[in-house]
C-alpha cells in the first residue's frame, strides 16, 4: 500500500484530487477532481493485468456511482502499480519504481514517473505519509463543511416551504363563500380569463398553490425525492431553471390547448424534473445499480399518482415534461452530445414559437364564470387591492371585445 499512498499524495497535494470512499475494496484508492477536464476520476490499484470479468464489472459500477454522485465526466485514468504487464487500453497506466508502460500523461501530471521510489524505512515513510494526510484533512475540514452546506438542496427546501406557507394561507379564504376552485383563483392559480385580463404572473404562481392537503402532500414528497438527487447533480441554478421553466411551460401548454380552466400545483415542474431525471439516468448509466433503480422507480410511481388528484392539468404535465427533457439535454455535460444540444436548442425555439402562435390563436374564451369572478374581485377590493384595470379588462372580455 505504500506505493499507492505515494501516488495518492502526489495527486491530492498537487492537483486537488479528493479520496472517494469505496467500501469493501482492498488495495485500491479512488480519487476525484470534477474540475479536471481530462481525467476527473483516477483509480489507483495493485491489481495485476489482465483483470477478470468480475473485477471489470466492479470497476464499471464504481465509475457509474462516482459519476452519478459527483456529476463529472466519465473520463478516468486507471493506474496499476506493478513492474510487469501491458494493455492497449488508453486509460491504463502500469507504473512502478523504474517502470512505466501506458499512455503518456506527463502533459497533465508531470513527474508522475518519479513518484514511486524506494525508501530505507517503510514504517517511517508510512508514518510520514499518514501525517501529511492528517494535516491536509485538518486544513480542509472547514472548507469541506462549507461545501457540504452549499451542496444541500436549498432550492428544493425553499420551494417546499413556500408551498406549505401558501397552503396554510389558503385557510383564510374559507371565511368567504367560496368553493375550492374559487379559493385557488383568489390565491393566484392558473385561470385563463384572469391571465387574459393582465395577470400573467399566474403562469408561475400557480405552481406554488395547493388547496387540497393530499395534493400538497404528494407534491412535496415527490419534490423532495427528485430534488435531493437532481439539485446536487445539475447545481442550484440549472435545477431551479428546469423546475420553474417547466411550470411556465405547463401553463403555456394549457393556455394554448385548453379553455378557461383552473389549475394549481407543482405538477408541471415535477414532470419537468422527471424529464431531467430520465437524462440523468441515461447519462450516468445508474440504471445498472439495482438498489438505485428501485428508489427511482418509487419516485416515478409517486409522480404517476399525481395524475389522479383533483385540479390537475394533464396538459401542464406534457408541457413540463418536454421542457424538462430539453433543458436537461442542453445542461448536460456529456461531451458527445454537442450536435444534439444544438439541435435541441433549435427545436426548443421552434416549439416556443409554435406554442406562442397557438396561445394567440386560442386566446378566445368560451366558458365564463361571472359570479365567481365577481366574488374574487370583491375580495381583492375589500383587501385594498386596485382592481380597476382587472375589472375593465374583464368587462371587455365579457362584451366580446377581446373574445
Amino acid at each position: 500500500m505504500l506505493k499507492l499512498y505515494q501516488l495518492a499524495l502526489y495527486f491530492i497535494k498537487n492537483f486537488n484530487y479528493k479520496i472517494v470512499e469505496v467500501k469493501q475494496l482492498k488495495n485500491e484508492i479512488w480519487l476525484c477532481n470534477k474540475k479536471h477536464r481530462q481525467f476527473p476520476i483516477i483509480r489507483l490499484t495493485t491489481e495485476r493485468l489482465p483483470e477478470d470479468i468480475k473485477q471489470q464489472q466492479i470497476k464499471e459500477m464504481i465509475l457509474d456511482s462516482i459519476v452519478a454522485n459527483i456529476n463529472c465526466h466519465r473520463e478516468y485514468l486507471d493506474i496499476h502499480v506493478a513492474n510487469e504487464g501491458s494493455s492497449n487500453d488508453e486509460h491504463i497506466i502500469i507504473i512502478d519504481e523504474g517502470y512505466y508502460q501506458g499512455c503518456d500523461v506527463s502533459r497533465y501530471f508531470p513527474e508522475l514517473k518519479q513518484q514511486i521510489h524506494a525508501v530505507a524505512n517503510v514504517d517511517a515513510e508510512m508514518q510520514r505519509l499518514y501525517g501529511e494526510f492528517r494535516a491536509m484533512a485538518q486544513l480542509n475540514q472547514k472548507k469541506a463543511k462549507m461545501i457540504k452546506y452549499k451542496d444541500q438542496p436549498w432550492v428544493t427546501y425553499v420551494t417546499a416551504i413556500i408551498c406549505i406557507i401558501i397552503y396554510l394561507c389558503s385557510y383564510y379564504f374559507y371565511r368567504f363563500d367560496l368553493n375550492s376552485s374559487e379559493i385557488a383563483i383568489a390565491m393566484g392559480a392558473y385561470y385563463k380569463i384572469f391571465i387574459e385580463a393582465g395577470q400573467w404572473y399566474r403562469m408561475i404562481t400557480s405552481g406554488f398553490i395547493h388547496v387540497e392537503f393530499l395534493h400538497l402532500f404528494v407534491n412535496i414528497i415527490s419534490l423532495l425525492s427528485l430534488g435531493r438527487i437532481l439539485e446536487k447533480y445539475y447545481g442550484h441554478a440549472k435545477y431551479a431553471s428546469i423546475l420553474f421553466a417547466s411550470i411556465i411551460a405547463g401553463s403555456l401548454c394549457m393556455f394554448a390547448l385548453a379553455d378557461n380552466i383552473v389549475a394549481v400545483g407543482l405538477s408541471g415542474g415535477l414532470y419537468g424534473l422527471i424529464g431531467a431525471l430520465a437524462i440523468y439516468i441515461y447519462n450516468t448509466k445508474i440504471y445498472k445499480i439495482p438498489m438505485v433503480m428501485a428508489n427511482l422507480i418509487y419516485i416515478l410511481l409517486i409522480n404517476i399518482m399525481i395524475n389522479f388528484l383533483p385540479n390537475v392539468g394533464y396538459l401542464a404535465h406534457m408541457g413540463g415534461l418536454i421542457c424538462g427533457l430539453m433543458l436537461a439535454i442542453i445542461f448536460s455535460n456529456n461531451q458527445s452530445w454537442k450536435v444534439l444540444k444544438q439541435n435541441t436548442i433549435i427545436c426548443a425555439i421552434i416549439l416556443l414559437l409554435a406554442v406562442g402562435y397557438k396561445c394567440y390563436d386560442n386566446r378566445y374564451i368560451n366558458d365564463i364564470y361571472g359570479q365567481s369572478d365577481l366574488k374574487i374581485i370583491k375580495i381583492y377590493k375589500d383587501a385594498g387591492f386596485n382592481v380597476d384595470k382587472l375589472t375593465e379588462n374583464l368587462i371587455k372580455i365579457y362584451q366580446g371585445e377581446k373574445a
